[in-house]
């Protein structure tokens, strides 16, 4: 269960990044053309992430629910 609460964690972390990174792109200059990349680039690594973390935390629940309950089919 540590485990899971530390990714549950994560990816309320990665979440609040993502925001923060779409509220710095909203207030970007049109002259910083490479920071606004930086961004974007930033954006679709936290994006991945947040995917991955996402996909470890469900499979951490459906084993929780193996373990824990077999005779639960899902």
């Amino acid at each position: 269960m540590g485990e899971r609460d530390q990714k549950v964690k994560i990816k309320q972390r990665l979440n609040a990044l993502l925001l923060r990174n779409k509220k710095l792109q909203k207030s970007l200059k049109p002259t910083q053309e490479i920071t606004m990349k930086r961004l974007q680039l930033n954006e679709i690594q936290l994006r991945n992430n947040y995917r991955l973390t996402e996909i470890k935390v469900k499979a951490m629940d459906e084993d929780i629910i193996r373990k824990g309950c077999p005779g639960v089919t899902l």
